[in-house]
């Protein structure tokens, strides 16, 4: 109920009260859609209201003090600073609070359904300035035309059985529900009505539950609910159970559920960030999963193995054509002869060696696939059971040291590439190896080159899969006896290499000062001295066990 027509009726009293004969002192923004008019009372108490024109949840609430940041804060409408507060004034038919200045401008509040805006009036009604989305003010002073205002409307058809008849007849002629155009009510308010007449929608018994919420109404009694999901409430009606939270007044309630809004909102912020990281990489877990094909492997291992075989029962034969052959198999009788691609430098029996290297090869790969493909489905049940623990509510504190927990997993790299993290404008591939040590990757030679030789300090670590291509890799707030984060270091190194099917891969482990450029060499290779060797699984983030 913040922005219903009574709440803020009921604040502009309060309002009225506080700040009438005061001086706005100024009007300032410390965030988007968010304006404070820091005020000084008749009694010399400063106070701001500080009023939201972008989010639905929350509109205006007013603090003790002056909170303005020295940084971050932008000056508005100085042509009003300082400025006697004359009087605070709502609107009698609509949702919009009008604070009067000694020089006869005006700051008219509209606090519409989903969104407020602040506008600047002119001594004559013009719209000199706007803050949030503009709409046509209603001036305050605008005469009734016989018509009465919300509060008076609502009190008449409160003390007036046959007004408040004509009325629900009026509705169901038009076939609208019986608190439609009810003064001031809004459908929240209408199924308010319905839900305390229950199933008896008579007119006498309609009459009785209006005629008690409109005394509710007009005598708040400002309280934060109890909510069941645990979302913040506001309302001046009287509370049906016990529980929640009473306010001594209708601002001190907006300010207590406008802070538990914010703080809400801050919460969801920060584990809406989490989320994003988490479905990333489940993501990339499940696209990877997709692409493992065991079975494919395994004929290919297989076909290999049979090519060897064949290229040597065939070393008697005469090769007419240098790069392939064909013969005919004889493991399979009655099929169709094959034709072997051959290196046309090798001979038949190299060929056959060649060939044995790739099954042998394909068969280490799928005893790899096989791991890997565990490590994935147990990682992808731990981050979905995470996920769902990042849906649950809890405070900016608590979401906090989830984030903090999920980036001590060894899968949740992804989550320290987010907004403030240090390494996140490097333009290598980062992974947090434990809480002090980071590894940095490159990506291809020429970001080699410029991990080794520009970013990588002399006392940082170095490691390579030794023997095959790959990514150049910087440990970094780490030392030589450290070993299990070097393990963990190599085995992810391992992975980004071309060896990184195999079931062991050799990784070079080195001191960044005992690695220079060769002569003539290009981009990416380099001559390493004083190395230490460990052999290891290859792992995408460290996690498989090392030998």
């Amino acid at each position: 109920m913040h922005r219903n027509y009574f709440t803020l009726l009921h604040a502009q009293g309060e309002l009225q009260r506080a700040l009438e004969g005061g001086i706005l002192e100024g009007i300032h923004s410390q965030a988007e859609g968010e304006m404070t008019l820091s005020c000084t009372t008749a009694g010399g108490e400063p106070i701001e209201l500080v009023i939201f024109t972008r989010s639905p949840q929350v509109s205006l609430f007013t603090r003790h003090g002056h909170h303005r940041k020295k940084s971050n804060s932008a000056t508005l409408w100085n042509e009003v600073a300082e400025m006697k507060i004359r009087a605070v004034a709502m609107h009698p038919r609509d949702r919009e609070l009008c604070i009067s200045l000694g020089d006869g401008h005006t700051l008219a509040i509209q606090v519409f359904a989903a969104k407020t805006a602040v506008l600047l009036l002119s001594p004559d009604g013009r719209v000199q300035r706007t803050f949030g989305k503009e709409t046509v003010p209603p001036h305050p002073d605008i005469p009734g035309e016989d018509k009465p205002s919300i509060a008076v409307g609502l009190q008449q058809l409160a003390g007036s059985p046959e007004l408040f008849y004509r009325h629900i007849q009026r509705n169901a002629e038009s076939g609208r529900d019986p608190g439609a155009g009810l003064p001031g009510f809004d459908r929240a308010l209408g199924r308010e009505l319905l839900r305390r007449a229950g199933g008896d929608i008579s007119i006498e018994n309609l009459f009785l539950q209006f005629s008690a919420l409109a005394l509710e109404l007009l005598n708040p009694t400002p309280h934060l609910p109890v909510s069941a999901s645990g979302t913040p409430k506001f309302s001046i009606l009287a509370c049906p159970v016990a529980g929640g939270q009473a306010a001594e007044s209708v601002l001190e309630g907006l300010r207590a559920y406008s802070t538990a809004t914010l703080r809400r909102m801050n919460t969801e912020g920060k584990m809406k960030e989490v989320q994003g990281a988490i479905e990333t990489r489940l993501k990339k877990i499940r696209t990877e999963l997709e692409a493992m094909d065991p079975k494919a492997l395994e004929e290919l291992g297989a076909t290999h193995e049979t090519f060897g075989h064949l290229l040597i029962a065939s070393l008697y034969r005469e090769r007419t054509d240098p790069s392939s052959i064909t013969v005919g198999n004889i493991f399979r009788e009655g099929t169709p002869s094959l034709t072997i691609p051959l290196q046309p430098e090798l001979s038949l029996q190299q060929n056959a060696a060649r060939y044995f290297r790739k099954a042998a090869k394909a068969r280490s790969s799928m005893e790899g696939m096989e791991t890997r493909r565990a490590e994935l489905e147990r990682q992808e049940a731990t981050i979905g059971k995470e996920l769902l623990r990042s849906m649950e509510p809890g405070n900016p504190h608590e979401a906090a040291r989830f984030k903090r927990e999920l980036e001590q997993q060894p899968w949740a790299s992804v989550l320290q590439s987010g907004k403030g993290n240090k390494n996140s404008a490097t333009p290598f591939r980062t992974i947090r190896i434990s809480d002090t040590a980071t590894l940095f990757i490159g990506r291809n030679a020429l970001n080699n080159d410029l991990l080794t030789f520009k970013h990588a300090k002399p006392d940082d670590i170095w490691l390579h899969a030794r023997g095959a291509s790959g990514s150049h890799c910087v440990l970094r707030g780490s030392g030589p006896d450290h070993t299990d984060e070097i393990l963990k270091a190599a085995s992810i190194a391992a992975w980004h290499s071309s060896a990184k099917h195999s079931s062991l891969v050799p990784v070079i482990q080195t001191l960044k000062k005992h690695v220079r450029r060769g002569r003539n060499l290009p981009a990416g290779q380099v001559v390493v001295e004083s190395e230490r060797v460990f052999f290891v699984r290859p792992s995408k983030d460290g996690s498989q066990q090392n030998p």
